[in-house]
């Protein structure tokens, strides 16, 4: 496949295929969260949104970064709604591929975390504090499954991931 396409258009295809179903995801959250309007709007913006339309373009992970956070909030929204197990079975294997696919993705399902035990404690939603608390470990397991042939080298070089001069992006910094 790489041998007829090229090697450049082969590393950003799969950007670009992500990025369209970031559109896809769009429209199902925004219609999770509000209705069927809110969701094409949701759909259309992230259609031309620069950062989607730039990142589809280009062989890095933020594509697929933007298309599983709105697909794993998508699932959420789904799971409180419907309280079936396989949209929580779901949710949890978008958070785990989201993660793997950019470390920093890690900080939706931390959010999402977040919402649930507002969810359980200011409004009695004890259930699905439940449920999201198990996807979320199920989630964790099945990403930290996804590092494990990556985890020796990423703990013997802890150097390759520190800030080594001032004008290197952090997370923490006005980048992230």
């Amino acid at each position: 496949f790489v041998s007829s396409l090229g090697i450049e258009p082969a590393f950003r295809l799969p950007a670009l295929v992500f990025s369209l179903l970031s559109v896809i995801a769009m429209f199902g959250l925004g219609r999770a969260a509000f209705d069927e309007r809110i969701g094409l709007i949701a759909a259309g913006l992230t259609a031309v949104l620069p950062v989607s339309v730039l990142e589809g373009v280009e062989a890095r992970g933020y594509s697929m970064m933007i298309c599983f956070a709105a697909a794993m909030t998508w699932a959420l929204l789904e799971a409180r709604r419907r309280e079936q197990p396989w949209i929580w079975m779901a949710y949890s294997f978008l958070c785990a591929l989201g993660i793997w696919s950019h470390f920093v993705t890690a900080f939706v399902p931390i959010g999402h975390g977040a919402w649930l035990a507002w969810r359980g404690v200011r409004h009695k939603e004890w259930k699905f504090f439940a449920c999201g608390f198990a996807a979320l470990v199920l989630a964790a397991t099945i990403t930290i499954t996804l590092y494990a042939p990556m985890i020796p080298g990423m703990l013997a070089g802890r150097g390759i991931f520190a800030v080594r001069s001032a004008d290197q992006p952090r997370i923490l910094g006005p980048e992230g």
